[in-house]
């Protein structure tokens, strides 16, 4: 039986890691999402939605990077919801006013899931220049002058990670309106694949494999993995790249360069499945990462993992013990946990096991921090 709370949630894009979520959301509540976009630019995801939750499109004008949703209010009103969950992006911050409005005149809660995170790279945490880098930059800016009102008005604020929890406290925060929760990758999202890849040949051949897969710009990390790679030096192993970005052409001279650095581009789902399980070690050196659902990835293909304290995922990786966790933007340090992973009985130790694959992938995990923050609000 569905709780009687009827609960909107206003979320960017369709991203489909996120829709088993609110699948399991809608089956305990009375819930429909709002999207404010279909898609985000960059992103290569499959945007159809064939799970069973209710849903609409909310129309918008774009002003600069913040998506004016003017249809939000007008659905406020019509279902008249008492709880409101916002994810904390450029395309909702317009549907947070209108529900501060909203709350303020006709009652209700309003719960702000957010993933915002401080490091040293914040402030460069962009992969575009110009006119694009103008508007990222302005949104951050209005940002800053609206989240005041927005976290005063919040009644719940669910962290996404440990560091965004402290982002949260830095910023005057109320801890104890704080709820901490995890990323998950749906189990379902993660496409075992059919076949092997065409390329299979270009990852054979070696006693150590370590894989970076990703989107290829500055804040991952990708330059300094290679100057770390370079560093170590090492014999029979290999480091696979597969992504596309703006960083392609420093990766694309690597691996001209160096015998042992193989780039196989962008790849498919099914691809993926199947890298991650050749792949002895995942690299994911990133230098400001909210989480990083990669790292969910290969820990649930049993993968070691080598990331940093930039990204939120590394709590995953410390909790289960399942890698090394480095400061971001040291390739010495990088190098040497390259080096030491090379090392077969020191890599086991690392190794995740089907238990831990579980707890990265479990949606009914992943929606306990919604069940508390929805239960806090309807005290």
């Amino acid at each position: 039986m569905k709780e009687e709370s009827k609960v909107h949630l206003y979320h960017n894009v369709v991203s489909p890691y996120r829709l088993p979520l609110f699948e399991a959301l809608a089956s305990e509540y009375d819930l429909k999402v709002f999207f404010a976009k279909e898609e985000e630019s960059g992103r290569k995801w499959n945007t159809d939605i064939e799970n069973d939750f209710d849903y609409e499109f909310l129309n918008s004008v774009d002003i600069g990077p913040i998506s004016i949703t003017y249809t939000a209010i007008l659905a406020m009103i019509k279902d008249r919801p008492n709880i409101h969950i916002h994810t904390e992006t450029h395309q909702t911050l317009f549907s947070i006013l209108c529900s501060v409005i909203y709350t303020k005149i006709f009652a209700g809660k309003i719960i702000l899931w957010t993933e915002w995170i401080n490091t040293r790279y914040s402030d460069s945490n962009y992969s575009h220049s110009g006119f694009k880098y103008l508007r990222s930059k302005l949104g951050d800016i209005l940002f800053a002058i609206v989240r005041p009102i927005i976290y005063s008005n919040s009644d719940v604020l669910i962290a996404y990670s440990e560091k965004n929890k402290e982002f949260l406290l830095n910023k005057g925060v109320d801890e104890n309106k704080i709820i901490v929760g995890r990323q998950v990758m749906p189990e379902e999202c993660l496409k075992q694949a059919d076949a092997g890849l065409e390329e299979s040949h270009v990852i054979e051949g070696s006693d150590t494999i370590f894989l970076y897969l990703g989107y290829l710009v500055p804040r991952k990390g990708v330059e300094t993995m290679i100057k770390a790679w370079k560093k170590a030096d090492l014999q029979d192993a290999r480091l696979v790249i597969a992504g596309d970005g703006p960083c392609k052409d420093i990766v694309k001279v690597a691996s001209e360069e160096e015998e042992s650095v193989n780039w196989l581009g962008y790849v498919s789902e099914e691809a993926k499945s199947e890298l991650y399980k050749t792949a002895d070690v995942f690299v994911f050196p990133t230098h400001h990462d909210p989480w990083g659902l990669v790292v969910n990835e290969a820990v649930y293909h049993r993968t070691p993992v080598i990331t940093t304290t930039a990204a939120g995922s590394a709590q995953l990786v410390r909790g289960l013990d399942a890698g090394a966790i480095i400061e971001p933007g040291k390739e010495n340090e990088l190098s040497a946990e390259m080096i030491r992973m090379t090392d077969h009985e020191y890599r086991s130790q690392k190794m995740p096991d089907e238990e831990d694959g579980r707890y990265a992938t479990s949606v009914h995990s992943g929606i306990k921090v919604f069940r508390r923050a929805i239960e806090r609000c309807n005290r």
